[in-house]
């Protein structure tokens, strides 16, 4: 059938590993190498793009609203970190941007206008990440004191530079 195949042990380094669990297609080059001879020259095959994987979320359950500042000219915030650990099989340098949508389950609404809130992989204090490319994404939101109290779910999702959306990850969130 004209169709011939070779398995083998690799004994180097292997990047970007592929779990079972990856969907959709990879990137890959070829160079078979017998003795000192080339049978193949380096050749790139595209078979297609792997979708990001959101490999762990942590948030807060409960935030406190602060109280209302007595002084009018004066608002009280307080802060607290969004952490998103994310994978891509094509290389971390892939994932274009890791965001999250706040839904109001009470008031069947979406907060910020429904504009997503970026996380960022920056490696500085305003978005609180403490290193750069490591693929755990980052915010430091704020909470006010006039912010609505109630039931949140935070819809979590990672985007590569194809478009492609990892799955979705929901966490609840309390504000009280």
């Amino acid at each position: 059938d004209d169709i011939y195949s070779l398995k083998f042990v690799n004994g180097g380094t292997l990047n970007n590993l592929l779990f079972s669990s990856d969907k959709d297609y990879i990137y890959f080059d070829i160079l078979a190498i017998y003795g000192n001879t080339e049978l193949i020259q380096n050749e790139a095959f595209l078979l297609g793009n792997i979708r990001p994987r959101i490999i762990s979320v942590w948030t807060p359950d409960t935030i406190s609203r602060p109280s209302v500042n007595p002084d009018p000219n004066i608002v009280n915030t307080v802060e607290f970190p969004v952490i998103c650990s994310v994978d891509d099989a094509n290389g971390i340098d892939d994932i274009r941007l890791v965001q999250f949508r706040s839904y109001h389950t009470e008031l069947d609404s979406f907060m910020n206008g429904g504009n997503p809130i970026h996380l960022l992989d920056d490696g500085s204090a305003e978005s609180g990440d403490n290193q750069k490319g490591d693929g755990t994404f980052t915010i430091t939101p704020s909470l006010t004191e006039s912010a609505e109290t109630g039931t949140y779910e935070w819809i979590f999702q990672a985007v590569d530079f194809s478009d492609a959306y990892s799955d979705t990850v929901i966490r609840v969130i309390v504000i009280k």
